[in-house]
């Protein structure tokens, strides 16, 4: 699990099953990588507390990988896809992603459409050193290091969009000093994902009758792969 994923999940992945729901968590392989250098970190980052602060000037090239699978996340909060992954997007969704190549088969992705959390307060918790609790922010950017799930219901403030299916990204980032927002989507696209791509596990959100989201964190679960989908191989300390 990456340091900037979602702080306090060590549930283990569930076993394939034909469940469904309408509204899906999703991410890929942890690559065990870094996007960021250590000179793009330190252009980004607050000197004080260390957390993203500044949007990075990214060079032209990143520091070229071997990607692991089609669907992967790098310890510093970015999702970085093969060409074919990339090519699967555009084709289903191809108004609702931005990509951008770093290099041979690897583009870094993100969602455009954009769920908004309502009630921010109740979601995260805000802590100026990890696990403090003491929601003091940084003197010099006004951050704080660690934005961590404090609950488990969300209000999403144009919740319709849900409806309409595809992919979209939270307004708020979760984790440590590179946060990045939590990957949603839509029953259907979440299912053609799962099925597809077998490195990546859906967690659901469940719909509650005052109108509010549960994230149901520790309930991870595949779809039934199609038909010719590679199993990952995946290294021992992930069995």
């Amino acid at each position: 699990m990456s340091e900037d994923k979602m702080p306090g999940d060590t549930s283990e992945p569930a076993q394939r099953c034909g469940r469904t729901a309408k509204l899906c968590h999703f991410d890929g392989f942890d690559m065990e990588w870094s996007y960021f250098t250590a000179s793009g970190r330190a252009a980004a980052s607050c000197p004080t507390c260390g957390v993203r602060s500044r949007t990075w000037d990214r060079p032209e090239q990143a520091r070229r990988k071997k990607l692991p699978y089609d669907f992967n996340d790098t310890y510093d909060g970015k999702v970085i896809l093969s060409e074919r992954a990339r090519a699967y997007f555009m084709a289903h969704w191809p108004d609702q992603m931005d990509f951008r190549q770093i290099f041979e088969n690897a583009w870094e992705a993100e969602p455009r459409r954009v769920l908004t959390v309502e009630n921010p307060d109740e979601v995260v918790e805000y802590s100026s050193q990890y696990g403090s609790g003491d929601g003091n922010p940084c003197p010099d950017c006004g951050l704080c290091y660690c934005q961590t799930f404090k609950g488990n219901l969300y209000r999403f403030g144009n919740a319709e969009l849900i409806a309409e299916d595809g992919v979209f990204r939270t307004d708020i980032s979760f984790g440590h000093a590179f946060r990045s927002p939590l990957w949603l989507a839509g029953e259907k696209a979440a299912m053609a994902i799962s099925v597809l791509f077998r490195e990546v596990w859906l967690r659901p959100f469940e719909h509650q009758g005052d109108g509010s989201w549960e994230f149901r964190l520790d309930d991870p679960f595949r779809a039934d792969a199609a038909t010719g989908a590679v199993e990952p191989d995946y290294p021992d300390f992930l069995d």
